[in-house]
């Protein structure tokens, strides 16, 4: 189970959109006349999902928050979003350190309908949530996830089409030793070609096999030749033909993510699938 999202009662829903828009949200959509009122769906930029919901239904009187607590927003750095926010007029009190700590800080804000919204800024290499460590000694902490578990993560959330698996879980200077562009934002790129040329593309997963922080991965990518952006498809024709392309990764894994990456793929094997189906197939080794 999951959390999905928060839903809050605003008195003025375009006053309560400006609110959130401006604090970082991005309108998902927006469902109106239900039974419980006019509804906006919003979302961080890397949250997966609607993580946010106004509801607005003046038949129902005045907002009054009640018992509600507060939300909590994640931030790279408390002191520069509260001032990026001071620039669009949104004030808020003092940040404090909940540890006494130079790197970990709070801050609150009261919107437009008087909800609590506390903004965290978490120590260097902390997770991105709150967990059992936060709440308890360390006897009371989730054992490290293995690397396997890390990669096994990265596969998960890849089939579900969540784009943000890669910050969360590729390092910044991520190692490509298999060629091609480099650091995390080099894969996004390697990535981004490939479902270019082959896309929309699905993963079979044979094998996922870890020892220590080392985690090798075999797997078969279903595709259609659509383009030939890639080096190894340079002058094929796309045929539009479906495709398999076989590969066995190695990654490595360091302090929870993805640090160095080797392949072994068959890539005669796709480029033969590629020429064949646009009538241009390699000679036969040997042949005249």
């Amino acid at each position: 189970m999951r959390t999905l999202h928060v839903g809050l009662r605003v008195n003025d829903r375009a006053r309560s959109v400006a609110y959130y828009t401006a604090l970082g949200y991005q309108v998902v959509g927006e469902v109106p006349e239900t039974p419980i009122g006019h509804l906006t769906m919003l979302k961080l930029p890397r949250d997966p999902f609607v993580s946010l919901e106004l509801v607005h239904d003046p038949s129902r009187g005045e907002v009054e928050p009640g018992d509600f607590s507060h939300l909590v927003i994640a931030v790279a750095d408390v002191r520069a979003t509260l001032g990026d926010l001071a620039d669009v007029g949104i004030a808020s009190e003092a940040p404090s350190s909940p540890d006494g700590s130079d790197t970990f800080w709070t801050a609150m804000l009261t919107d437009p309908d008087g909800y609590r919204v506390e903004l965290v800024q978490w120590p260097p290499g902390h997770p991105e949530g709150m967990t059992a460590s936060d709440l308890g000694g360390r006897d009371d902490a989730p054992e490290e996830r293995s690397a396997k578990d890390v990669v096994a993560e990265m596969f998960r959330r890849q089939q579900a089409g969540d784009d943000t698996v890669l910050d969360d879980l590729v390092a910044t200077e991520f190692v490509n030793h298999a060629a091609g562009p480099q650091g995390r934002e080099g894969l996004r790129k390697i990535l981004h070609t490939i479902d270019v040329d082959l896309g929309p593309v699905s993963l079979e997963q044979h094998h996922l096999v870890g020892e220590g922080d080392l985690v090798a991965q075999h797997l078969t990518l279903h595709g259609t030749h659509r383009a030939s952006t890639m080096p190894l498809l340079s002058g094929t024709e796309a045929s539009g033909e479906p495709v398999t392309w076989t590969f066995v990764h190695l990654w490595r894994v360091a302090d929870g993510t993805i640090a160095e990456h080797w392949a072994c793929r068959d890539d005669m094997g796709l480029l033969l699938q590629a020429r064949k189906a646009s009538g241009k197939a390699p000679p036969t080794p040997g042949a005249s």
